[in-house]
């Protein structure tokens, strides 16, 4: 009896132990779905470059000198600068491409060597990238213009007004390439687009009657029934100056009797530069030529 007591104990004891074992040991599903869990590894971030903190003016200075050597020359600094610039025109992402082409405007002629990508952006798809790129265009200067001339020309004939009207301020910035395409430009007068016709008449007077060419587009807009245009035009008139002789008589019918005042004022200031000698006002006359028409 004593032993079969010491058996059924030991038989106890074994299957209590086997219980608890079982108890602890993870279920194969709930093993797959932790291993679902862990998150997958996460590749660092390259470090960024860093940067040297300014040494106290009492460090020695070699030390001083050496960490000076350290740091990017200004010319380093820009060459940095244009290769960001270069990056977001050759990207995909619209935001940076247009905040590439505002900085461009901002940099005159040294942004010159960006004129393939100009030329790339003024073809894009989205309208405003086009826009943005003919405003950059203008900013940069005329030989900017002559190198996007046919780009430039081209979006004379987009849908969207924005663009033409940005295009036709790139033009006026080059007298030889706006006298070139003349006639597309007066086409632009029949528009409904006030934008559009303020920047057709601006660069309509830049280019003023070098060749010879008739301001009858522009004379013609003093009969509009719209008051806006025919002040619009005699301003333009008296602009191109002494070039718009040919306009004389009809300015001189507007200044007597248009109803209104606006426009009679505009068009005796017309005359009165037609007659006083102006040969052509543009942004780069004497204040004093330019001060009759600048004040509206």
């Amino acid at each position: 009896m004593k032993k079969l007591g010491i058996l059924a104990s030991v038989t106890l004891l074994a299957l209590v132990v086997l219980y608890m074992a079982r108890r602890e040991a993870p279920k194969p599903e709930t093993v797959a779905s932790e291993a679902e869990a862990q998150p997958e590894e996460v590749k660092a971030e390259p470090e960024a470059a860093a940067v040297p903190m300014p040494l106290p003016a009492s460090a020695p200075e070699s030390q001083i000198a050496q960490q000076a050597q350290a740091l990017p020359t200004p010319e380093e600094q820009d060459a940095l600068h244009m290769e960001r610039l270069r990056r977001a025109l050759h990207g995909h992402i619209d935001h940076d491409k247009e905040e590439a082409l505002f900085e461009l405007s901002k940099l005159g002629e040294s942004a010159m060597a960006f004129v393939p990508e100009m030329k790339e952006a003024l073809k894009d798809r989205n309208p405003k990238i086009a826009e943005v790129a003919a405003f950059a265009l203008a900013k940069i200067g005329p030989k900017a213009v002559e190198a996007c001339e046919k780009e430039v020309v081209e979006l004379l004939m987009h849908d969207n007004p924005e663009v033409k009207s940005n295009a036709l301020f790139a033009l006026s910035k080059n007298k030889d390439v706006a006298l070139t395409h003349l006639e597309m430009i007066n086409q632009q007068l029949h528009t409904d687009d006030m934008k559009v016709l303020d920047s057709a008449l601006h660069a309509i007077s830049m280019v003023g009657n070098s060749a010879g060419a008739s301001t009858r587009p522009v004379t013609d807009l003093l009969s509009s029934s719209d008051q806006k245009i025919r002040q619009e035009a005699a301003f333009a008139l008296g602009r191109i100056g002494t070039n718009a002789a040919q306009s004389v008589e009809m300015l001189a019918a507007v200044a007597s009797s248009d109803p209104s005042e606006g426009v009679r004022t505009e068009a005796s200031n017309a005359l009165r530069l037609i007659h006083g000698g102006v040969q052509h006002l543009n942004e780069n006359s004497p204040p004093e030529e330019r001060a009759a028409y600048e004040q509206r």
